[in-house]
């Protein structure tokens, strides 16, 4: 089957768990991971493109291992998918759940077509097995998650949302708004990061005038680390100019790539603000500024600093995903893995990393058990489709460049998948 039906298949089965609640709710989610997981195994395994078709052959030559844990996943995604299409069905909801059922019906049934191949080649009896003991154990590591997780939302506290109370401050949202514009889409890398900075600076007065996060971190380190990159640009890229159509034909060796990364991708962190940093800067609602930074100028002008920092990066984004995980934060996961895809940003993570940064824009911070945030809005069911796409994407490019630390990043949102819709149902 052609390589693109593999990530779209979760996609829709994410949507179908949206417009559902309950366990059937979670069982999409979980059957949406467990599938997508599966098929980027393959996909990862072979190095097909996005819009590759896998050759039966090619499977064959993968380890059995591989095959059969990849096969298992795949049955254990469709299998949960039909069970939310069940339940979603017998859910007395109203006309959502009816067609979460049909989706989640849909999303089962290519499901099953797609994974019969490859559960033939890897062998039947060794592909069932491998289902039942990947079940098994999840369902033993979630619960001991689970039960740590509500033992520390006893001592937890909602967040504030600096969204909420911007309303008659149309100076500061109109210099946020023109900030970010530049940041992300700026012509030059001095306009680029003059956005960024005032963009931090206006979030900053904001937040402020909330009573909150009276130290200005966010504007001091953007200013501070984009300063320093954009000083030494200008320097090093001479005659040929910082535009950034032309910021990968600037003479920066690695050397150089190495020194400046670091200096753009902390001020890319403060804007994506993930656990535990979102106590200390405004965000995550400033995640796209800091894809934009790390993909603009990191992967696009400095990419061999993009490679050489990613094994210390990332290992910092599989910690911000399990921070978020356990504080019931769905804003927070999706900056995380915007900031994750980043660093991996071959094949589908640059894209994949945008999308997720999109997210926190669209679903306000809601602690488990907030009032409210069991509303099934259109802006919920679109969060959850952009997520589910990024996460996918993101899954694709990272899966290419850091094998352990993507599983353990997605084992984080499996359980976020269980723990998070138990508020948002």
């Amino acid at each position: 089957m052609p390589s693109i039906l593999s990530l779209l298949l979760p996609v829709a089965l994410g949507v179908a768990g949206a417009l559902a609640s309950g366990f059937s709710r979670r069982a999409a989610w979980l059957g949406a991971i467990a599938f997508g997981l599966g098929a980027a195994g393959v996909r990862v395994a072979l190095r097909l493109p996005l819009a590759g078709t896998a050759d039966p052959l090619w499977v064959g030559s993968l380890p059995p291992a591989s095959l059969r844990i990849d096969a298992a996943l795949e049955i254990l995604g469709a299998t949960l998918a039909a069970a939310a299409g069940l339940l979603a069905w017998r859910n007395p909801g109203g006309i959502a759940p009816r067609l979460g059922s049909g989706l989640a019906a849909c999303s089962a049934a290519g499901m099953t077509l797609a994974l019969f191949p490859l559960a033939r080649t890897a062998g039947w009896p060794g592909a069932l097995a491998a289902t039942v003991a990947i079940a098994g154990g999840a369902a033993l590591a979630g619960s001991a998650c689970l039960a740590f997780a509500r033992a520390l939302a006893r001592q937890g506290r909602a967040e504030r949302d600096v969204r909420h109370a911007i309303r008659g401050r149309s100076g500061w949202i109109a210099a946020l708004a023109v900030g970010g514009a530049l940041a992300i889409a700026g012509p030059h890398v001095h306009l680029v990061f003059g956005g960024a900075v005032l963009a931090a600076i206006a979030a900053q007065a904001l937040s402020r005038g909330e009573g909150s996060r009276a130290l200005p971190v966010l504007p001091v380190l953007a200013a501070g680390a984009l300063g320093f990159a954009g000083y030494y640009l200008q320097v090093i890229a001479g005659s040929t100019g910082l535009s950034t159509d032309a910021l990968s034909e600037a003479p920066l060796s690695t050397a150089a790539q190495a020194l400046l990364l670091p200096a753009i991708a902390a001020a890319a962190l403060g804007f994506m603000a993930p656990w535990p940093l979102h106590r200390v800067v405004p965000g995550p609602w400033l995640a796209p500024i800091g894809a934009a930074l790390l993909l603009r100028i990191g992967a696009e002008g400095l990419p061999a600093g993009i490679e050489g920092w990613r094994t210390v990066a990332v290992p910092l984004g599989v910690l911000g995903t399990w921070g978020a995980a356990m504080a019931g934060r769905p804003d927070l996961l999706a900056a995380a893995g915007a900031w994750m895809a980043a660093f991996a940003h071959e094949s589908g993570g640059a894209a994949g990393a945008m999308l997720l940064s999109i997210v926190p824009l669209l679903r306000p911070p809601t602690a488990p058990g907030a009032e409210g945030s069991r509303r099934r809005g259109a802006g919920f069911i679109v969060s959850v489709a952009l997520g589910s796409l990024g996460a996918v994407l993101a899954a694709d490019g990272l899966f290419r460049a850091e094998v352990v630390y993507a599983t353990a990043a997605t084992a984080a949102v499996a359980f976020s998948a269980v723990y998070i819709s138990r508020a948002h149902t």
